[in-house]
């Protein structure tokens, strides 16, 4: 110490002083106390104790980095907290210590001016890592407990932040000797956490369209009511479950898809919404080849139990038509849906008065 900085008394004690008080400064400044005191084990690995600081000078800003941390501090956010407030203290009495030595007592004047800028240097970053980190866990408190305290205190401190760390870039981010901190991720980080509130905002109004949908859906039960009701039904249908029965129903968007196979063949019905009127389809067991089947029950439900109807009959109850070997009546109407033809040959079934399935076209 005498041969390296001063042979003065005082200046010897100031010094000395200040350095003991250093090892506190970094392990409150740089160290989430609460956090950093426990071993953590995650995944089959051990995080580090500083966990929010990468590779010595990137600060990171992954959520899933602060929620570790918040839930491991939840208890004691407050305390650390206050610890980085007591780094920045810390480093400032230290300053004040070798500032109040006189110059004349060192033996070079250049290692007291390092010195105080490395003091100086250290007083700059922990207080932005303060700010950085009430922003932090001040923003993982309002997530978990939706206080508006806690709210407060986030957007305080993000305002310092954002102030402390422009001044940070702005003094040593060209500086070679005390390079300025990565705040790259931590910057990404607030962005996205700013987008919370509203985001809550889209959260709970998706809630409330869907318990509308549900609703709607409980209300409107199986006969028609507004357009659309089938679709909300079978959100309502599958929301609830299965709730004891033995038929299944299948929503989709396309148009003239596969049709699929009921539970029970032979005793139930699969439904599809596609890009003309809802129709159903007979299950798999009960078509047979050179048969046409209806499904009863129209006025009540497109899911009724099928049943064989000689070619050539109503197939609907609508207008008469024969449907051909692989198709199933419209439950509203005479007109038949092909169940394995072509898309094209679907939609040209569909539109004309007979609505059987050409032999030419080929299976899908």
């Amino acid at each position: 110490m005498r041969q390296t900085f001063s042979s003065d008394p005082a200046t010897v004690a100031a010094i000395s002083d200040a350095l003991a008080l250093s090892r506190s400064a970094i392990t409150d400044g740089l160290y989430l106390g609460p956090y950093a005191e426990q071993s953590v084990k995650a995944l089959g690995l051990e995080p580090p104790p500083m966990m929010w600081i990468f590779e010595w000078d990137i600060v990171s800003g992954d959520t899933a980095t602060f929620d570790t941390i918040y839930t491991l501090t939840t208890p004691h956010v407050d305390e650390a907290v206050a610890q980085g407030r007591r780094a920045v203290a810390t480093v400032e009495k230290m300053r004040d210590l070798v500032v109040g030595t006189a110059a004349s007592s060192w033996a070079s004047p250049d290692a007291r001016t390092q010195f105080v800028a490395a003091l100086d240097y250290e007083q700059n970053l922990f207080t932005t890592l303060d700010a950085y980190r009430e922003t932090v866990l001040r923003h993982a408190q309002w997530l978990d407990t939706g206080s508006g305290a806690a709210k407060a205190a986030w957007k305080s401190a993000e305002t310092r932040f954002r102030a402390a760390l422009a001044d940070h870039e702005h003094r040593y981010g060209d500086d070679l000797q005390l390079p300025a901190y990565n705040f790259t991720a931590a910057n990404l980080g607030l962005e996205r956490a700013d987008r919370d509130v509203a985001m809550a905002w889209v959260a709970r109004g998706l809630l409330v369209l869907v318990v509308a949908a549900l609703g709607l859906g409980a209300w409107s039960g199986r006969r028609p009511r507004f357009p659309g009701h089938r679709a909300l039904h079978a959100l309502w249908t599958g929301g609830r479950g299965r709730g004891g029965s033995d038929r299944s129903t299948s929503w989709t968007a396309p148009a003239w898809p596969e049709p699929p196979t009921a539970v029970r063949p032979g005793a139930s019905t699969v439904c599809w919404c596609g890009l003309s009127r809802p129709s159903c389809w007979c299950s798999r067991a009960s078509r047979t080849r050179g048969s046409t089947h209806r499904c009863t029950s129209p006025s009540r439900s497109a899911r009724g139990r099928c049943s064989r109807s000689p070619p050539g009959r109503s197939s609907g109850g609508g207008t008469g038509s024969g449907c051909g070997a692989r198709s199933v009546g419209w439950r509203s109407s005479g007109r038949c849906c092909c169940s394995r033809c072509s898309r094209g040959a679907a939609r040209a079934a569909t539109g004309s008065g007979s609505g059987r399935c050409p032999s030419s076209v080929p299976p899908t």
